[in-house]
């Protein structure tokens, strides 16, 4: 039940004998009320019935006391929580939410609420994009066309073959995001351009390659893996690997890329 302090106000009866929130008594003056352990009591009086015109009442009227409840919440959170009643909390605390509860009084809630941030994006140069945070993350390139997971792109820096769009998902422990896709075009070259581009010698080499000017170069081996990524390099030392023929493929400041073999023995 509840009620207001106007003046003239008819009442809402409801059903004899059912509690709602909505009933109220009508205006009255000269009325009985007294209290119990668990309500309120109200009777009589003159005032204003639900249609009849103002006159005696013979009514009786129980307010129940509210009862309110109380609950504390733990909660973990990737980037951001929304709390029960809508508020957003984008950083670790705890933090106080009213509701009403099923009696239509008050339920505090008490949460204690841990917020791991967690966002992915992505910085380009040229044809090479590399993913932040840079470290302490798992790497999964994707490809936007489609969705579908690029195979073997699972590092920090990833340099496309092919003209598209890239995305990368980046996940630890607890959390997971996926970055706005990024556009890379490719452009081609010939064999003319590609064999007058950079010259890298010695090649064969015992241990040092040396470039004819300062590009980006990634190491690749047979499988696909990645195990040495340079920036603007004009030397680069491959030694920690094992002898074989790598695929190195080279971008200059101005864009141009050069895929070239290089052999490295010992």
């Amino acid at each position: 039940m509840s009620g207001d302090n106007g003046i003239g106000s008819a009442g809402i009866y409801g059903a004899q004998g059912i509690a709602s929130a909505s009933n109220t008594p009508g205006s009255r003056v000269d009325v009985m009320g007294w209290g119990s352990q668990d309500a309120f009591w109200l009777f009589g009086g003159e005032g204003m019935p639900s249609t009849n015109p103002p006159g005696r009442l013979n009514d009786l009227w129980k307010l129940d006391a509210c009862t309110t409840s109380a609950v504390s919440l733990t909660k973990t959170a990737c980037s951001s929580y929304v709390g029960p009643g809508g508020q957003v909390w984008t950083t670790s605390g705890t933090y106080k939410d009213t509701l009403t509860n099923a009696f239509g009084c008050d339920s505090f809630i008490t949460i204690s609420l841990t917020v791991i941030p967690l966002t992915a994006g992505i910085s380009q140069n040229g044809t090479t994009l590399a993913a932040s945070p840079a470290t302490g993350v798992l790497y999964q390139w994707i490809d936007c066309s489609n969705n579908a997971l690029v195979a073997g792109a699972s590092s920090a820096v990833f340099t496309p073959t092919t003209t598209g769009s890239y995305a990368v998902m980046i996940g630890n422990s607890s959390c997971v995001d996926t970055s706005d896709c990024v556009s890379v075009a490719i452009t081609a070259i010939s064999p003319l351009m590609e064999s007058s581009l950079i010259v890298v010698c010695p090649n064969p080499s015992l241990g040092v390659f040396y470039l004819s000017a300062p590009c980006h170069a990634t190491v690749r081996d047979a499988l696909g893996n990645t195990p040495q990524t340079h920036f603007l390099a004009e030397a680069l030392d491959p030694t920690p690997l094992p002898a074989g023929i790598y695929l190195l493929p080279l971008r200059t400041v101005s864009g141009a890329v050069q895929h070239t073999r290089i052999v490295l023995q010992y």
